[in-house]
């Protein structure tokens, strides 16, 4: 793994740099032959636990409120910006130094954070424990609302305490070092019930006026700290170039002029001193490279694009963004000119790390090192999948989601 030593993180919270892992459904719902039914509502009762009902229309909805206080003063903004510097603070290298390769590979782990939630709907000790315990793991995404949380839509403080009991437990099994949790608050704190939710980003772009998005970042970092959640999959810098792309309204439009100030503004009101603030985030610029424009309109579908036209209008967003300090950046779905990105030495390693010198961490797409095999057959398994990317690119952190195959196989 002597190519590993390019793999840089910008975010110190990450103290993690490694190789790669995955994992495995450990829920309590797991099958029990022994299940009983409680008859008025058709629900399981396992192990003493009363699961959800599958007759109820609907999550409940979290009526939760915020603590009350006799007065409040908005913290003082910490001035200036941060930018990965591309090696790792001392204490995050000795704490590197000390980990285990199993314990490296787990930090290259993220999986959903329905993985922890038990089938009543409640947060579950033993399957974070497990987690932890057998796979060393690194991160977790999403909110447990759209993966079998209890409430549709939590509320900061329901969601906060959820991440504090995850933190707490993380700090005392496996590695023991908090998870890195990431959400996709990519229109403001959409995901969360309360949050001040803005447009998407090609209502705000057609505002032009980046001092607007850079005070809307501010926003949505404030209320992502204050929900528990320090690191956002925002914002999508994807020209918006064929019209009929599903996800169109995500960017920031078809003008890499535009996107590119846009893009730097975000970033500044996302992060600003992120290491110093803690009323701001670490944000994640995405998808690279050129996932707007695929030749049928399909969101999976095929891309191809000249390197000229490439570097003209589709890096300057991105180059904006790594300019402006991006600490993260997420890779696309794309198979660009027959090439999939995911394994793509000229693309994630030769164009981003090289040539656009961006020294923070790089996460997949969620599953994409599995769809090396059952979308892009590049790789007749996913052990193959796994050594590719690792061989070939210089992803740090692999969205696995909900199975454990890239760590074993990258074990194996």
């Amino acid at each position: 793994m002597a190519k590993g030593s390019k793999r840089t993180l910008g975010l110190t919270s990450l103290l993690f740099l490694a190789l790669s892992s995955t994992i495995y459904n450990i829920s309590p719902v797991m099958a029990n032959d022994t299940s009983e039914f409680d008859n008025p509502t058709g629900a399981k009762v396992i192990d003493g636990v009363r699961c959800l009902s599958p007759s109820l229309p609907h999550q409940k909805y979290d009526t939760t409120k915020w603590p009350t206080v006799s007065s409040y003063t908005q913290p003082e903004i910490t001035p200036g910006f941060y930018t990965p510097p591309g090696t790792l603070d001392a204490d995050v290298a000795a704490l590197l130094n000390q980990l285990t390769i199993e314990e490296k590979v787990g930090q290259m782990m993220q999986i959903e954070i329905g993985q922890f939630i038990g089938c009543d709907g409640n947060l579950n000790k033993t399957a974070v424990k497990t987690w932890l315990d057998d796979w060393k793991l690194g991160s977790i995404l999403e909110t447990p609302g759209n993966h079998g949380g209890k409430y549709a839509w939590y509320t900061p403080p329901r969601l906060a305490d959820m991440i504090d009991q995850i933190q707490e437990i993380a700090t005392q099994h496996g590695s023991k070092i908090p998870l890195l949790y990431g959400v996709d608050q990519v229109h403001g704190g959409n995901y969360v019930k309360g949050n001040t939710v803005f447009p998407q980003s090609i209502g705000m772009a057609a505002t032009f006026n980046p001092d607007l998005v850079r005070e809307g970042g501010k926003i949505t970092a404030k209320d992502s700290r204050a929900s528990g959640i320090p690191w956002v999959f925002a914002p999508i810098l994807d020209l918006g170039v064929n019209k009929n792309w599903p996800r169109i309204y995500e960017g920031y439009g078809e003008d890499p002029l535009l996107g590119s100030r846009m893009a730097k503004a975000s970033i500044n009101g996302l992060q600003g001193n992120y290491r110093k603030d803690r009323n701001r985030v670490a944000a994640s610029i995405k998808h690279f490279i050129a996932y707007g424009v695929p030749l049928n309109g399909l969101d999976l579908g095929s891309r191809m694009v000249p390197d000229n036209t490439l570097m003209e209008y589709y890096v300057p967003a991105f180059d904006a963004a790594i300019k402006a300090g991006a600490a993260t950046i997420m890779h696309s779905y794309s198979v660009l000119n027959q090439e999939a990105v995911v394994t793509s030495e000229y693309y994630l390693k030769e164009l981003l790390r090289e040539k656009l010198k961006f020294k923070g961490m790089m996460v997949t797409d969620w599953g994409e090192i599995n769809k090396v095999v059952t979308e892009h057959f590049t790789a007749g398994s996913i052990k193959q999948a796994v050594h590719q990317t690792m061989e070939y690119t210089t992803i740090d952190l692999s969205m696995i989601a909900d199975d454990h195959e890239f760590g074993k196989e990258l074990l194996a």
